[in-house]
């Protein structure tokens, strides 16, 4: 598996890992089809990741398989937006990790976070923090084997409805 920071020419690649990936992850956990189908076709349309890859606060990265064929990717967001509740401490954050289903359990969430732990390094960063869906323990536990702490709630909207996640935090060394 190589993990690489992915470009512009991946736009096509990550529009459907992205929507791939979090269809499988969360199709089957939420409360309504209506307002699941508006965030996927909002959060991850070609207009919104063509965006997202170009500004200049984000870092995506690709895992691939050993024929090059996409099977998770990650993003960074360095927009400190999550500063507030971090009592102002300067700090990346993991917007999104994921793997296609049939790799769950092959290694591909621990790669991609072991660069984005190196890349937090590299950018100067001294924390890195991330949400995560608060009914999702399996993830929860995969981030605390990593040495996140959760600090506190952060709400996601998805459509209409509020959910709470799980802020967490590591400092990074």
């Amino acid at each position: 598996m190589k993990i690489r920071i992915s470009t512009i020419n991946d736009l096509q690649i990550l529009t459907r890992i992205s929507e791939q990936s979090f269809r499988e992850a969360f199709e089957n956990n939420n409360t309504s089809s209506e307002n699941f189908e508006e965030y996927v076709k909002k959060a991850f349309s070609a207009a919104q990741l063509q965006n997202e890859i170009e500004s200049s606060d984000s870092i995506f990265l690709l895992a691939e398989d050993q024929d090059k064929e996409a099977i998770g990717y990650g993003k960074l967001r360095q927009d400190n937006r999550r500063k507030d509740l971090l009592n102002g401490l300067d700090c990346i954050e993991i917007e999104r990790i994921y793997a296609l289903k049939k790799y769950w359990g092959k290694g591909v969430g621990k790669a991609l976070m072991l660069k984005m732990l190196e890349l937090t390094k590299e950018q100067g960063y001294q924390h890195i923090c991330l949400s995560v869906y608060e009914e999702n323990p399996k993830a929860i536990r995969f981030y605390e084997k990593f040495g996140f702490k959760s600090v506190g709630i952060v709400e996601f909207k998805l459509g209409d409805v509020i959910e709470d996640d799980v802020l967490m935090l590591k400092e990074v060394k």
